[in-house]
């Protein structure tokens, strides 16, 4: 009977799943609702209850009490832009459940404790307990050794108010001595002695997950070499005589393959930079996103100079750009496919206008952005601060999915170029949205500005110049007075699917909306 479950699983998943919830939800009534926390390290009370519980017959296999149990472990919840990664968006989760279905049966125990490790998320917790639940968490992992492979992803991007109770806590000074390997042992104690263990609390909780997948953390620009170790790696030599190339291996964390890191800004004897060599150096590095609020992104003398990077998805969101960080950091993931840029803050500090050269940024995806995918520009909703324009990406031919503001691709009405002497041919999905932040003094003319731009997207579409276009995102301003979508709507061979008003942030602000429109419908 249970072969005939588990080889039906595949065609019946979602009858498997809503019906072992349900099933599941009828065990949980059963436990006792006051079930301790699985980081606690007081013993479990066994009741009447559990008791009884404990020699309930496992009447299912592993193999699909682990597919159960993984729909309510937790997901972490980052704010970077990203719309995509190991965890693309947060889903509803039920830790209390995991660690209530830790005290059904030793079967249990052993299946549910390892979904409950898998994925540890700050929440939003306040500092005091996310203290206790971080200093609990790293005695966990030295008193359970079995637990640190099970951990895949960690947010440690909440106050950094845990990392010094953690440190100065009891168990620091025996447990840094069990730290390995001994390089990253006296990274830690040397960055103990300059930074009061500002990040050395990070460091020893990674320290203690070395299957970690997936970590976001913020980085208050210490410059910690135990950090940067960590979280790096190295060029491995080949043996001499052999036809073996140099190839990057990791420093201790060999599947980490996602990171979102917030640096913050640095104190003001530090400069505001930061670099990313070391985590292009990790082997198994998949997606990065750097939302670095104040510090800028820099390049550091290369280490190793011909590096060429696994990295499919990049997103700076914010920061100061330089076309040469851009450049420098293209040039070593000629594998991207995924590229997110905010082009918002990246003008130049000793320009009074403070505008920003998109051209320098265009030539630098001309040249390495071959393998794009997709493909994202942010911008202010002002065209005054754009200089000049992106530029033709029509070298891109694997391009399917883009996102620019208007004026962003094809220039300001002063000097517009025509879409399709932009755009690559392989381009399915266009959107033509704006960043959503309108400021008092050009309210006024946004909404002119906009019906404008009505006439080029219309013209454009008309043209049907690239046929494997099937869907087109435009965002607009409406003074309220003209009807702007009819236009659209007698396009031949183009449909509006969805039309949306959006809010406004003040009074005096005009309103905006968005159009869907899709081929042939």
């Amino acid at each position: 009977m249970l072969q005939v479950i588990a080889k039906s699983y595949e065609a019946h998943r979602s009858f498997f799943l809503g019906g072992y919830k349900r099933l599941l939800g009828a065990i949980i009534l059963v436990v006792v609702n006051s079930s301790p926390s699985i980081f606690d390290d007081s013993k479990h009370r066994r009741d009447k209850t559990t008791h009884h519980m404990t020699k309930m017959p496992p009447f299912l296999c592993n193999e699909i009490w682990n597919l159960v149990f993984s729909n309510f472990e937790d997901t972490i919840d980052v704010d970077d832009g990203s719309d995509h990664g190991l965890y693309p968006s947060p889903k509803d989760t039920d830790i209390p459940t995991l660690k209530s279905l830790c005290l059904v049966s030793h079967q249990f125990y052993r299946l549910a404790r390892r979904n409950l490790y898998h994925t540890i998320s700050s929440g939003k917790l306040p500092d005091q307990q996310n203290n206790i639940k971080m200093c609990l968490l790293a005695r966990t992992l030295l008193l359970n050794p079995e637990l640190r492979s099970e951990i895949r992803a960690i947010d440690l991007s909440s106050s950094g108010n845990w990392k010094a109770p953690l440190v100065n806590s009891e168990f620091w000074p025996p447990s840094i001595e069990r730290v390995e390997p001994t390089q990253l042992r006296d990274l830690l104690r040397g960055d103990i002695e300059r930074h009061s263990a500002t990040e050395a609390g990070t460091c020893f909780l990674l320290a203690l997950m070395p299957k970690l997948r997936m970590v976001v953390l913020t980085d208050p620009q210490t410059h910690s070499k135990a950090l940067t170790w960590i979280l790096g790696g190295k060029m491995k030599t080949p043996q001499p005589g052999t036809a073996d190339r140099p190839e990057p291996v990791a420093n201790y964390l060999g599947q980490l393959e996602e990171i979102h890191w917030s640096p913050l800004r640095a104190k003001s004897e530090d400069p505001d930079t930061c670099s990313t060599e070391h985590l292009l150096l990790l082997p198994s590095i998949k997606r990065l996103f750097l939302s670095p609020f104040a510090p800028n992104l820099t390049i550091s003398p290369p280490m190793v100079p011909d590096l060429q990077s696994g990295l499919h998805s990049l997103t700076l969101d914010g920061g100061m750009i330089r076309p040469a960080f851009l450049h420098y950091s293209l040039s070593r993931c000629k594998a991207l496919q995924y590229l997110d840029l905010d082009l918002t803050d990246c003008y130049d500090v000793n320009e009074e206008d403070l505008t920003v050269n998109l051209y320098d940024f265009g030539r630098i995806l001309r040249e390495f952005g071959q393998a794009l995918v997709r493909l994202r520009l942010r911008f202010y909703d002002c065209e005054e601060y754009a200089q000049s324009r992106i530029g033709s990406l029509q070298g891109l031919k694997r391009l399917r999915h883009l996102s620019a503001p208007i004026f962003v691709l094809a220039g300001t009405l002063m000097d517009a170029v025509p879409l399709s002497e932009v755009l690559p041919a392989s381009v399915e999905r266009l959107e033509m949205d704006f960043v959503d932040v309108c400021r008092v003094a050009n309210c006024d003319t946004l909404a002119t500005m906009s019906a404008a731009n009505d006439d080029r997207v219309i013209r454009f579409l008309y043209n049907n110049q690239l046929p494997k276009l099937q869907e087109v995102v435009y965002g607009f301003y409406i003074d309220g007075e003209n009807d702007r979508i009819t236009n659209f709507t007698k396009v031949e061979g183009w449909s509006v699917k969805n039309e949306a008003r959006l809010r406004r942030s003040f009074a005096g602000e005009p309103y905006s909306g968005r159009l869907e429109l899709v081929r042939g419908e």
